[in-house]
């Protein structure tokens, strides 16, 4: 009997730190500094090994006897390896006068093994201040802030998040022949060019911000505002085959990054026995590419069929979160077809009830040119908000979380509303054209391909997701048992509570799924594959908390 032994893998990662520091701290007076000097090493190692072989005379061995396999042309081997450091010397002073102003100052120096020699070394600094208006001698017989302080801030920071070894031009080595005829090894690209002189993506950034206190701080406000530049950004972009490569990592462009940032907490009502407090949180940013490589005003992803992707293109001016695709012209109505039959949809064919999508450039053709942003993945505001009751024993505690603006595409709903009937289907296509019902917000089903020439005509804004929500979050009801009837009963404090995760949401997905998660597609291609993720999960859950 011939036995054989499953591939073996075996898959080690190693990580190893060394953090030292040095502080030093001192007073003068009114004066108060404070140093720190440290070095940080950090160095992961990956090593992988894959060994195959069959034609055992027995499994007694298992894999720690794979030479035992006569079958020497079906032994198989792999391995990998991979690794990477990282080295900072850091510097941080703090200084304090009287508590009215604050300074401090950070520097670091990273050395980082991604890069080649020459481009590994980075210096980031970073300075904020503070101004404590409130301990002023001008301020002390105002009556209106408890606080008031302001702050401003300026830093830069490094980014050396890219696959290892990214600027060398990687080989595999293939070998042909037979054990007869002698073998040769040829070497093969894995199809990244390398790129020698990209370094470290640097990040600068701006704040300014104030905080406030009022009614005996029982309402506190904080503002920020921040503008963030990042330059010299680490980007795959794809390269014309006629290189022998398809894409390499460069630092390729900039991204300018801007917003507000508000935070309130308010103690509403503080009686004996009543108390009610809120918080929310509410925040605005926009990002927009600012440059991008050479002349370049737009840079696409493409997949291996060089087809240009829905998500992750850039385009110069807009969000760096767009998405693309063709923007709907409707349902074809039969009065509509002699001027559809004009256009030359590029081997799709529009009948009555499709859907079709709009010759953007009036050129008489539908292809990939014809697409445009409509839209991106960001919201334009999202925060959530707090509230609490306490009555005597009672308390009600509530969370919530909500966003508003982000659009997002779902194929997945798209194939239930591609349906033909032959696999799942969702149900708003009972509301689908047919020659009695042409006012339908959906189209016919159709047996014929929504896909040529790489081009999903169903791709359209039709069913671009609204991904607005507002949901809450967390619900808890308690009640703390007074203390005289604990002892009774021989413990010192007791509450009992019910409590519900995620008990209602208000959203407008066409989909029952989370809007908060993104799934990320399997394949290459790097488009978003929201749709295919978990409904949120609901739960109820009861307490008792005991204290002896």
């Amino acid at each position: 009997m011939e036995h054989k032994v499953k591939p073996n893998d075996r898959d080690t990662r190693t990580v190893w730190q060394w953090d030292n520091s040095l502080s030093y701290e001192a007073s003068f007076g009114k004066h108060k500094l404070n140093a720190m000097v440290g070095t940080s090493a950090t160095r992961t190692m990956y090593n992988y090994i894959n060994a195959t072989a069959t034609g055992f005379g027995t499994n007694l061995f298992g894999y720690h006897s794979l030479g035992s396999g006569y079958k020497k042309d079906q032994r198989g081997l792999s391995t990998a390896w991979s690794e990477q450091t990282l080295l900072s010397y850091i510097a941080r002073v703090n200084y304090n006068y009287a508590g009215k102003y604050l300074l401090t100052a950070t520097a670091r120096y990273d050395g980082s093994s991604k890069f080649a020699k020459g481009n590994q070394w980075g210096i980031f600094p970073s300075v904020s201040a503070a101004w404590n208006i409130t301990e002023e001698k001008f301020m002390k017989n105002q009556t209106i802030f408890d606080q008031l302080k302001l702050r401003a801030g300026f830093g830069i920071v490094g980014n050396q998040n890219i696959d290892d070894f990214a600027y060398l031009s990687l080989y595999n080595v293939s070998y042909t022949g037979t054990s007869d005829t002698g073998y040769t090894n040829s070497f093969v690209s894995n199809g990244r060019r390398g790129t020698p002189d990209i370094s470290w993506e640097k990040q600068k950034q701006w704040n300014l911000g104030v905080d406030m206190a009022f009614l005996q701080n029982r309402v506190r406000l904080s503002v920020d505002a921040f503008l963030i530049k990042n330059k010299d950004l680490l980007m795959s972009h794809s390269l014309p085959t006629t290189t022998g490569f398809s894409s390499t990592i460069e630092n390729i462009g900039a991204i300018e990054n801007k917003g507000l940032e508000f935070a309130l907490n308010a103690n509403l009502v503080r009686a004996k026995d009543f108390e009610w407090n809120f918080a929310a949180t509410l925040s605005m940013d926009k990002n927009k590419v600012t440059q991008l490589y050479g002349d370049n005003d737009v840079v696409y992803n493409v997949d291996s069929d060089r087809n240009i992707q829905k998500e992750g293109n850039l385009f110069l001016g807009e969000s760096r979160n767009t998405i693309y695709i063709w923007n709907t012209g409707g349902i074809a109505q039969e009065i509509d077809m002699d001027r559809l039959n004009k256009i030359n949809w590029n081997g799709y064919n529009v009948n009555p009830g499709d859907l079709y999508p709009l010759d953007y450039d009036n050129n008489g053709q539908i292809d990939q040119n014809d697409r445009v942003v409509i839209g991106s993945t960001d919201p334009k505001f999202y925060g959530g908000f707090s509230t609490d009751f306490s009555w005597k024993g009672l308390s009600l505690n509530a969370v919530f979380s909500y966003s508003y603006g982000a659009k997002k595409l779902s194929p997945w709903y798209e194939t239930l509303i591609g349906s033909t009937g032959s696999g799942v289907a969702s149900t708003d296509l009972l509301d689908r054209w047919t020659p009695e019902n042409t006012d339908a917000f959906y189209p016919t089903p159709t047996s014929h391909s929504w896909i040529n020439n790489g081009q999903n005509f169903l791709r359209q804004t039709r069913y671009l997701q609204n991904m607005s929500y507002l949901r809450c979050k967390n619900i808890t009801l308690g009640y703390t048992v007074p203390e005289k009837w604990m002892k009774v009963i021989t413990f010192t404090s007791g509450r009992i509570y019910v409590s519900a995760e995620n008990l209602f949401e208000f959203d407008h997905t066409n989909i029952p799924v989370d809007p908060e998660t993104t799934e990320k597609a399997a394949a290459s291609n790097g488009e978003y594959k929201f749709g295919k993720s978990y409904p949120f999960m609901r739960s109820i859950s009861f307490g008792v908390q005991l204290t002896f």
